[in-house]
C-alpha cells in the first residue's frame, strides 16, 4: 500500500471507525482464514449480476451484435436473491488517529470535517471554501508544487 493510500485509510478509519467508510480498503489480515471456496462463490453469487455489471468493447462493428452476445452470455446467471439487503448509512464519528515514527523526522497532519453530499444545497459553500482555503495535493510533474502557494501553506495562522 503506497503511503497515500494508507493515509487515506486512516483518515477514513479515523472518521467513520471501523465500519462502513472506516473499513479497509483490502481486508483485515485477520480474516484470511475465513475465505473459503464457497464464501467467495457466496459473494460472487450475490454481487456479479448483469444489473451491477458494465460491459465495454473496442472495434465492435455491430452494437446489437454485441448487445445479443453479452445477454447470451450472463442468461446463466441466476436471479438475486429476494432478500433486501440494506447497507447501514455511514456516519461521521471523528476523532484523531496517531502513529509515531522515530526514524521519520517529518509530521503528516490531516485536518478532516464532516461535510455534506454532494446534492446538499450547501455543497457550493463547502467547494468555496476549498479552493479559498486550498491544499497542499495539488502538485504536479513538469512544474513548480501548486500546492505550496494555496493560503494554508502560506499563511500560518490559518494553522
Amino acid at each position: 500500500m503506497s503511503p497515500t493510500e494508507n493515509m487515506n485509510s486512516l483518515i477514513h478509519d479515523t472518521a467513520y471507525g471501523s465500519r462502513t467508510l472506516g473499513m479497509p480498503l483490502i481486508g483485515f489480515e485477520s480474516n484470511i482464514n475465513n475465505l473459503s471456496p464457497a464464501v467467495v462463490n457466496g459473494f460472487l453469487q450475490e454481487q456479479a449480476l448483469p444489473n451491477k455489471m458494465v460491459f465495454c468493447a473496442s472495434g465492435v462493428r455491430s452494437h446489437e451484435e454485441f448487445a445479443e452476445l453479452v445477454a447470451q452470455r450472463t442468461s446463466n446467471i441466476p436471479a438475486p436473491s429476494t432478500l433486501n439487503k440494506t447497507r447501514a448509512p455511514a456516519v461521521y464519528c471523528g476523532g484523531e488517529s496517531r502513529i509515531s515514527n522515530n526514524n521519520i523526522p517529518s509530521i503528516t497532519a490531516a485536518l478532516c470535517f464532516e461535510s455534506v453530499p454532494w446534492t446538499h444545497p450547501d455543497m457550493p459553500v463547502f467547494a468555496v471554501l476549498g479552493t479559498l482555503v486550498g491544499n497542499a495535493t495539488g502538485f504536479s510533474t513538469g512544474g513548480p508544487g501548486k500546492g505550496m502557494y494555496c493560503r494554508a501553506i502560506r499563511n500560518s495562522k490559518l494553522c
